[in-house]
């Protein structure tokens, strides 16, 4: 995905638009906190929105909410070494009975070596079926 999908996607959201998106920050070590009480895919990652804040949860998979699982996010940590804040960001999607739902998509804004040659930000969404479109 690249920054214009994303910030479209982002823009399906009410609190969004396409030029500006709310971001909802959090680090790997608040991530791990809830990796470490998962077996690989016995459980994932969910969200749960209070007080106009993102919170973790250990869920279960479903195609009808964003869940993410704990070898993505460790692949993640891995390949973006040194980063430690992954930006979430709200969209609307689509449920299994074609309902709009609340859905997640992030970025992660990562530091070239050497920092003065900048950054490069690297955009996910796979907040819906990964069966999905796979043919």
């Amino acid at each position: 995905m690249d920054s214009m999908d994303f910030m479209q996607m982002a823009a399906t959201h009410p609190e969004n638009n396409i030029n500006r998106h709310k971001v909802y920050k959090k680090t790997f070590d608040e991530l791990n906190l809830y990796l470490d009480s998962i077996q690989c895919y016995e459980k994932y990652i969910g969200f749960k929105f209070h007080n106009n804040k993102i919170n973790f949860k250990v869920d279960t998979f479903t195609v009808d909410k964003s869940v993410y699982s704990k070898p993505f996010f460790e692949s993640l940590e891995k390949k973006y070494k040194g980063t430690d804040t992954i930006n979430f960001v709200k969209r609307i999607g689509q449920d299994s009975h074609g309902n709009d739902v609340e859905k997640l998509i992030f970025k992660m804004k990562v530091s070239r070596t050497p920092p003065q040659m900048g950054y490069d930000i690297y955009y996910y969404n796979i907040s819906d079926n990964p069966t999905i479109n796979i043919l």
